[in-house]
């Protein structure tokens, strides 16, 4: 559960609990994980997939050391 979890935080990815427990391997997993960020990335407009790209801005609190 957790794994799908962390996995959904950091990818903002839907990674199906079967698929953690139907892979083999680390590798496998890691592979499916790339599949399912790959058809992300394919099902983006080119304006999102523009703005992805994009770098967001810091917050002014950064700045101020």
């Amino acid at each position: 559960m957790r794994v799908v979890a962390r996995v959904r935080t950091a990818f903002q990815i839907e990674l199906p609990m079967k698929d953690v427990f139907e892979a083999p391997t680390l590798a496998k997993l890691a592979s499916l994980i790339e599949d399912l960020l790959l058809a992300r990335i394919s099902a983006l407009s080119e304006g999102e997939a523009r703005r992805a790209n994009e770098p967001e801005p810091l917050p002014a609190t950064t700045l101020i050391a």
